[in-house]
């Protein structure tokens, strides 16, 4: 497959994945995966979704509400893979999960890593 050139604005038509350049750098991130990296950069991405929804709680935390079938169409993985990235990220301190009940899926905190 051929691919073209960008000309001109097309160099701004593309909405780019945000992931902290020190999930990359820092040697305290170094264990984690790449995948569970891209997921924490998705997950930032869906804060944006979370803000313009008010999905604040009363504590005036936001979160996200991202289903684990959504993650897996993203990102092109299994079930079993998508939900062994979510415990990464959570093994690392990286977002913090509560379970809603049947069927309903996680309230997600993603925690703050410049703060």
């Amino acid at each position: 497959m051929l691919f073209d050139y960008f000309y001109g604005v097309q160099a701004e038509q593309y909405s780019f994945i945000r992931l902290p350049k020190l999930l990359m750098t820092q040697k305290e991130y170094s264990e984690i995966s790449i995948e569970a990296k891209l997921l924490y950069g998705l997950l930032l991405d869906r804060m944006s979704i979370s803000g313009k929804n008010k999905w604040i709680d009363d504590e005036e935390r936001v979160y996200i509400v991202f289903p684990v079938t959504e993650i897996q169409k993203l990102m092109g993985i299994s079930k079993k893979k998508a939900m062994a990235d979510l415990q990464e990220l959570e093994e690392h301190g990286l977002i913090v999960r509560k379970h809603r009940g049947y069927r309903l899926p996680d309230i997600i905190y993603l925690m703050n890593l410049a703060a």
